[in-house]
């Protein structure tokens, strides 16, 4: 028989009552022989009598306890708990240990693992039985009440480092996690659901799960790489599981689809009957004889899509002396007539051209003028037929394309905001979700992933390459050698969803990623400069998120943590009302690129190398003490933002803002070996505090000129706060104490 004994703790603050929380619970077993069934049958009363199967005086075997700690501190109505103690050993259970062991050992090894002893709860008759061994475990540390008390961040054990947690700018979803060495695991979501969709775990492998219009799981894909950065597998599970298998060399990067026998080797991959010596690939598919040309400059002048002895269909290209194709036709045989496509690439026109030949007259069946115009993640396409123009569609018709973060185009809308198409993809580039007004409008549809045109093959044109998205390379080397690493056949650093290669070269570079976002930049948008920046430098910032312990937040509480925006204000000028990003002043031409020679903060390295261009600084000011600066010596008024005070932040829109702190980022050629530090904005003085590593003592009897300079050595430069995107200023102070170097 199982027995569980359980007491309820209430938590009485003053107008704060908690009834019934989870306090105290042991488990016991009672061990008895079929003839004690109580022939009456079985209840509580019966059970519990003087004598009964569970009265306190019958013996138990002792099963384990669980004892739940909560927060000293707890806000309003909620109840969060600290850690839980679980016991883990009693006698019984340390007996295995006689003969390996000296007790006086034993206890030295357990002790130094974590465990105590400590006394057993709820014993039936109230006396004093032996001490176990518990384990406390999963220690969390909470945000406040505008961050809905989520947790911060957990560690197994007092023994262990933290797992920290970061969430969206609502704390809604959790969107990543850092273990105490660095490794992360990132999430999107799916807001209608708030459910994953996308996961980076530690390893840089990525899973992915498609949802129907009620939430339900429909698809989900996992992506697998080997040490090289090539996609070795695409594993699908929906209404129809497969597993897409690359090959990969065994003397190089070169990888071909798995065939349909699952014949093909890694020796075989480089037999020389796939790769040219140029590393082209010779076959669009293992399985198909699809045969691929190659010009003498490495560019893809036809792909047989149908062999034939004689009149294959094919498709060649035609590239210009910039090397960018200007003109594509494909050839069709069908019932005797030969059917040819031809598509010509003008600036901001496309000549559309169909014409069949039955081999006595050749005949222009269709004829469009396709005129573009493509802005940042917008693009206009207007349509008009010479001839042949379909039936369901206006001549001259307009259709406006909306990208996402690397120009595909997902959705398409007529004048009148009619949706026409609208298109998902997996991240390499495959459909994952098709659908459109009528086949004919589909039909019409040119542009799709990444921004390219896709041809007959399934091939992506990006210009100097073609893309093969059903297994995520690119189809030759890179013609730009190892700029974005040793893998000349990796897509995009294999991170697909966030970088886009716009000519088949390289990754956006950083100059033309930056100006990617001047027309749709939000200066409110608290994630995306992050996600700039860590585009940018490569992800090579890292950032520490640890805290400051209850004993120096206790010798601080009386230290004044604030931050300060300085800036020169013309006699007579009025002041503004919002802090603007060096990106928004630039973006809206309302302050030239700057260098730091000129006096401005940000040079040319913020924007090309830092990606910080998105974020206001500001210094750190304690006690009412800022650091010594330069640039401070003509600043005539600052704003200045408490940091303690949740009231004030959440006025400014900034309670749930995170921020970041280094050293001048300028100085620092290694980046990732910079010295910084990440949290939300209303733990900056805790995380300020940890960086900072000294005694309680010390702290508080600092002063405030003290700190700072500690501060600077501790960052290994001047400090700089850096909130993500434009702040608001509700009050200026006059600058009376004009600091100087």
């Amino acid at each position: 028989m199982n027995e569980t004994r359980s007491q309820f703790i209430d938590l009485d603050a003053a107008h704060a009552w908690r009834l019934g929380l989870p306090y105290r619970q042991r488990r016991n077993v009672l061990t008895y022989g079929a003839q004690r069934v109580p022939p009456g049958g079985v209840n509580f009363e019966v059970l519990t009598q003087a004598g009964g199967l569970l009265d306190a005086a019958q013996p138990r075997t002792y099963a384990g306890q669980q004892l739940t700690v909560y927060t000293e501190a707890q806000a309003g109505l909620t109840a969060l708990v600290d850690h839980i103690e679980t016991a883990e050993f009693d006698a019984p259970a340390l007996d295995a240990f006689d003969g390996v062991l000296t007790e006086s050992a034993r206890d030295a090894q357990l002790i130094n693992a974590g465990y105590r002893l400590a006394d057993r709860l709820l014993p039936p008759n109230h006396e004093a039985e032996p001490q176990v061994w518990i384990a406390p475990r999963g220690y969390t540390e909470y945000r406040n009440a505008s961050g809905f008390y989520r947790p911060k961040r957990q560690r197994t054990s007092l023994l262990t480092g933290f797992v920290r947690y970061e969430y969206d700018e609502y704390t809604c979803v959790l969107t990543k996690t850092t273990d105490t060495v660095g490794n992360q695991t990132t999430a999107s979501h799916d807001y209608r659901f708030l459910m994953p969709e996308h996961i980076v775990d530690l390893n840089a492998n990525v899973h992915e799960v498609l949802f129907d219009a009620l939430g339900r799981v429909t698809a989900t894909r996992a992506y697998t790489y080997d040490r090289g950065g090539n996609l070795t597998r695409i594993q699908h599970r929906g209404a129809v599981n497969y597993t897409q298998e690359i090959v990969v060399s065994d003397r190089s990067n070169h990888a071909l689809q798995q065939n349909a026998t699952g014949t093909l080797t890694p020796a075989g991959v480089d037999d020389g009957s796939w790769f040219d010596a140029s590393g082209n690939q010779r076959m669009l598919l293992p399985d198909r004889l699809q045969p691929l040309n190659w010009n003498d400059r490495n560019r893809l002048s036809g792909v047989t899509l149908v062999p034939r002895p004689s009149q294959p269909d094919r498709e060649t290209y035609q590239y210009g002396a910039d090397g960018m194709r200007v003109r594509k036709q494909a050839t069709l045989r069908t019932s005797g007539t030969i059917r040819t496509s031809e598509v010509i690439y003008l600036p901001g026109l496309t000549l559309r051209i169909t014409m069949n030949d039955d081999g006595q007259a050749v005949k222009v069946v269709a004829a469009l003028q396709e005129v573009k115009v493509d802005a940042s993640r917008l693009s206009a396409r207007t349509l008009h037929w010479e001839t042949g123009q379909p039936p369901g569609i206006a001549n001259g018709t307009t259709r406006y394309g909306i990208g996402d973060l690397i120009n595909s185009i997902g959705l398409e809308l007529d004048e009148l905001a009619n949706l026409i198409s609208r298109e998902e993809y997996y991240p390499y580039g495959g459909t994952a979700v098709w659908t459109a007004c009528s086949q004919v409008e589909a039909d019409m549809k040119y542009v799709r992933y990444s921004g390219k045109e896709r041809d007959a093959t399934g091939l992506y044109d990006y210009g100097w390459r073609a893309y093969q998205p059903w297994i995520g390379r690119w189809l030759n080397p890179d013609p730009a050698g190892t700029v974005d690493g040793l893998n000349l056949y990796r897509m995009v650093m294999n991170n697909p969803t966030k970088l886009v290669d716009a000519a088949g070269l390289a990754p956006t570079t950083k100059d033309e990623l930056l100006k990617q976002y001047r027309d749709s930049y939000d200066p409110h948008d608290r994630n995306l400069p992050f996600e700039i920046m860590e585009r940018v430098t490569g992800g090579l910032i890292k950032f520490e998120q640890d805290m400051a312990n209850e004993n120096i937040l206790n010798a601080a509480k009386d230290i004044k943590f604030t931050i300060r925006h300085y800036t020169k204000f013309e006699p007579g000028a009025s002041k503004f009302d919002e802090i603007a990003s060096n990106f928004h002043l630039t973006a809206k031409n309302i302050k030239e690129d700057n260098s730091r020679a000129s006096g401005s903060n940000t040079n040319r390295d913020d924007w090309e190398r830092l990606g910080n261009t998105f974020f206001t600084f500001f210094l750190l000011s304690i006690k009412g003490e800022v650091p010594k600066r330069g640039f401070l010596s003509d600043r005539t008024h600052y704003a200045e933002i408490d940091v303690e005070n949740i009231e004030e932040l959440e006025s400014l829109g900034l309670e749930n803002v995170d921020f970041f702190a280094s050293q001048d980022l300028i100085a620092v050629k290694d980046l990732s070996k910079a010295s910084a530090v990440k949290g939300k904005l209303s733990d900056l003085k805790s995380i300020i505090l940890k960086k900072l590593n000294l005694p309680p003592l010390f702290i508080k009897k600092m002063g405030g000129k003290e700190i700072l300079q500690a501060l600077d050595e501790k960052f290994k430069g001047p400090l700089e706060i850096k909130i993500p995107g434009n702040v608001k200023a509700n009050h200026w102070f006059e600058n009376k104490n004009k600091l100087t170097v």
